[in-house]
């Protein structure tokens, strides 16, 4: 492998059963929560640098503050952690209201949010106590909220409902909802906001075996999608990540071996690049914080596939294949500027 520019970045990837150790140029590290811990590992010479314990319950959400300095996770059974990454030791312990589906901090990190099936929650990060007040009280579906996502401007939370595809748009100051818009007959997989906050992007399926593609929405809910993103994946697209104006999107093909990723261009929905070695049903798509490197998860019951890809070649710098289910992968920023 040649050698490049030292890349300065954390990726914290949640397994459950199995580690994941691999070889990268430069000065990364991956964490991986095995069960009910997540432990950081220096992935070069493969040894530990921290576990982080304390989770009773199988860990299923990670993230970062934008310094990389605190991490967030929560677990299946309600309860969020807060942890100082580089000490390893627990800032706050937080009871949500049921399984936690996904965290995040604000851009400054002075409060978490977490998103259950029925509950959409705040949190001080300084005191670890609730914040929600009369918030989100109103509207949320009895069918529960399958994804969550937060606008870059710490502005709004996006939800796609389980089963129905519908997309409830909240307002993270009032916690009222602004509007709720359908997006697919089926089942929605996967939501996220534009940089700039002014669009939503999702990604979904008609049928079982139906493909029905990324949409684009203004925040009014009038879909703008036109004619951006030609239908390259054969099959349900099960995730999406977004980065500046390039978009990742992963399907899971019952009848093709290998499983598509495509690199878009957001803007103009133009096919950049296509990655392959994946064979399992893709889970989670993550960029580097520079951009650089691209993550994979994927898993069908007891087996489980990670790999990087460089962003600009499409070459492999890592595949790793394990028994485990995947969980949650979120990079953890390092002198990113």
């Amino acid at each position: 492998m040649e050698n490049k520019k030292p890349t300065y970045f954390t990726m914290a990837l949640c397994l459950l059963g199995s580690m994941l150790v691999g070889s990268l140029k430069g000065n990364e590290q991956i964490a991986t929560a095995i069960k009910k811990d997540v432990i950081l590992w220096d992935v070069n010479k493969g040894t530990e640098i921290r576990k982080f314990s304390g989770h009773t319950n199988r860990v299923t959400t990670i993230a970062f503050s934008s310094d990389g300095k605190l991490m967030v996770s929560g677990d299946s059974g309600g309860k969020i952690m807060l942890w100082d990454v580089e000490t390893g030791k627990i800032k706050q312990k937080i009871t949500a209201k049921e399984w936690v589906r996904s965290v995040t901090f604000d851009n400054d990190a002075s409060f978490i949010v977490g998103v259950s099936a029925h509950a959409i929650q705040l949190w001080n990060t300084k005191t670890g106590k609730e914040i929600t007040g009369n918030k989100f009280k109103k509207g949320i579906s009895n069918m529960g909220m399958m994804y969550a996502v937060l606008s870059p401007n710490n502005k709004y939370i996006a939800t796609i409902l389980w089963g129905a595809a519908k997309i409830q748009l909240w307002d993270v100051k009032t916690g009222s909802k602004i509007k709720e818009f359908g997006a697919y007959p089926a089942q929605g997989s996967s939501i996220l906001f534009s940089p700039d906050s002014s669009e939503i992007f999702t990604a979904g399926q008609v049928g079982d075996f139906d493909f029905d593609g990324i949409k684009v929405w203004n925040l009014k809910g009038d879909e703008i999608t036109e004619n951006r993103f030609t239908k390259e994946h054969t099959s349900h697209i099960t995730r999406i990540a977004m980065k500046g104006n390039k978009l990742l999107s992963g399907e899971d093909n019952k009848k093709e071996k290998n499983k598509k990723v495509i690199l878009w261009n957001a803007d103009t929905g133009q096919k950049i690049r296509e990655f392959s070695g994946i064979t399992l049903p893709i889970k989670k798509l993550v960029f580097s914080p520079n951009s650089n490197l691209i993550a994979c998860g994927a898993q069908r019951l007891v087996r489980g596939e990670f790999i990087i890809w460089n962003a600009e070649t499409g070459q492999t710098v890592q595949h790793k294949k394990f028994r485990g289910a995947l969980s949650a992968i979120a990079f953890r920023p390092i002198g990113i500027n």
